[in-house]
């Protein structure tokens, strides 16, 4: 609970701290990677593959990750283009994943923009492969229908937590969401009859600084939804 100072009479605020989530440095991001590190794993894969920002927390969790599992991190990183040729340097989140031995590709937002993640992790895929290693590629984010599970998991756990507690009941569950809120917002329909909740979802990405062609995401968002169904039915 959180105790905020001049909050409504019988107004409450509890916050979900997924980053006590039991693996540091990592954060939400672990619950999508337990379930693609392990397809990974399941796979026979020596190596995985993913695309993020130039201080992406996806990323820096995908190198701690693949760390612990002994498997090799590509890491294809976004930034502006007059830092693409650079030294990326050892601040933030790329301090950790270079002390990690991951390998890093810089791409400039243009290119990003242009070419896009998935063609971006194919090419390097296909490199890898000629090279005989056994890559396994991770969507941005982690986000597709296998790395969904990992928020249907969180909302289970916390209906088990409400449960649990006997007497504290929600009325508003609030989520930050970046690219991808469809994992988070299909999650809630797996409370079942027990969930009351109405659900708010504040966006935190601007698409334009990310190199994300606005006109497609509906697309993407409906490719997501298709996904995760076929993967239900």
């Amino acid at each position: 609970q959180w105790n905020l100072p001049n909050l409504p009479e019988g107004t409450e605020v509890w916050i979900k701290r997924d980053d006590l989530s039991g693996m540091q440095l990592s954060g939400n991001k672990v619950r999508k990677l337990e379930f693609l590190l392990s397809d990974a794993v399941a796979q026979g894969a020596d190596c995985v593959i993913t695309v993020g920002g130039i201080q992406s927390n996806h990323c820096r969790a995908t190198a701690v990750a693949a760390k612990y599992l002994n498997l090799d991190c590509y890491l294809i990183l976004r930034t502006s283009k007059l830092l693409v040729d650079q030294d990326p340097g050892l601040v933030g989140n790329l301090l950790v994943e270079r002390l990690l031995g991951a390998h890093i590709d810089l791409v400039s937002k243009e290119e990003y923009g242009k070419i896009g993640s998935v063609a971006l992790a194919d090419l390097l895929k296909k490199r890898l492969l000629e090279e005989g290693r056994k890559p396994y590629v991770i969507p941005v984010g982690g986000s597709n229908s296998l790395g969904t599970w990992g928020y249907i998991e969180a909302v289970r756990e916390l209906e088990q937590q409400i449960q649990l507690s006997g007497d504290v009941q929600f009325d508003d569950i609030v989520v930050a969401c970046g690219r991808y809120f469809i994992s988070t917002c299909y999650s809630v329909l797996f409370y079942g009859d027990s969930c009351v909740c109405a659900l708010t979802v504040v966006s935190c990405l601007d698409p334009k600084s990310c190199g994300i062609d606005t006109s497609r995401l509906d697309h993407i968002e409906l490719f997501a939804v298709a996904e995760l169904l076929l993967v239900l039915l």
